[in-house]
């Protein structure tokens, strides 16, 4: 199990896949299961409910997205990365609602090169494990059919082909390819270079989790944000 700092070293090492293949397929249509094994569906429809099996996610907003969790209470995210199901901050997206006070802090990020969404919470409310160090999730998995199996994410409408998430009892990242307390929605610079492409002396390479390299590369850092707008808190609601 990945400690919680390297598991957000890995989400921003990860990101070299996303930054070569390129942010999205472009709309399409939602279709029932996406994958061989998938234990959810993908055609969701518009009704919410905390039984929903759905694994489509929607990344649109600082106040409107999903993430990944346990669709029951008990297993590590290790354990269940193969089936969990989406937990929204919105109804409308036919998955299940995070309950109010899941999110306690949620920073959304536009740069050239990838969208994110980061923050903190009490996820035990959306059935992730009490002092559960976390895990990372992405739409490649073992077996190349992704983890969640079938898994699908949309930004506003568009089908988004590589994205990478880390989550854990308190703390969340989901970051998509076309900090602190708070609750805001920013534009951002870009890091020096695409998330995965290192130049050295001259020389450029990139790296991916499992390529050999030692010692991995130095995560870059963070674009400056700017043109923050603030908004006083990101929803959930009663749980059905």
């Amino acid at each position: 199990m990945l400690s919680r700092s390297s598991a957000f070293a890995l989400v921003a090492l990860s990101l070299s896949t996303l930054a070569n293949a390129g942010a999205a397929r472009g709309s399409e249509k939602r279709t029932s299961t996406s994958q061989p094994g998938q234990q959810g569906y993908n055609d969701c429809g518009t009704t919410n409910s905390q039984t929903s099996e759905c694994q489509t996610a929607v990344v649109n907003s600082v106040t409107d997205f999903c993430l990944w969790a346990p669709p029951t209470y008990g297993p590590t995210i290790g354990d269940s990365e193969e089936y969990e199901v989406a937990w929204c901050t919105q109804d409308g997206h036919g998955t299940r609602t995070m309950p109010a006070g899941t999110i306690q802090s949620a920073h959304y990020l536009v740069t050239p090169h990838y969208t994110q969404v980061t923050g903190t919470g009490d996820f035990t409310k959306i059935n992730i494990l009490a002092g559960d160090s976390g895990g990372e999730l992405d739409p490649h998995g073992a077996d190349g059919n992704g983890n969640p199996i079938g898994a699908l994410v949309y930004n506003n409408g568009v089908a988004i082909q590589e994205w990478t998430s880390f989550i854990s009892d308190t703390e969340f990242c989901l970051a998509l390819v076309p900090d602190g307390s708070g609750f805001d929605q920013c534009e951002g610079d870009s890091t020096e270079y695409p998330p995965g492409i290192y130049v050295e002396n001259g020389v450029t390479s990139t790296y991916q989790q499992g390529d050999g390299s030692n010692p991995a590369p130095t995560a870059h850092a963070a674009g400056a944000s700017s043109n923050c707008q603030a908004v006083a808190t990101v929803g959930g609601g009663v749980a059905m």
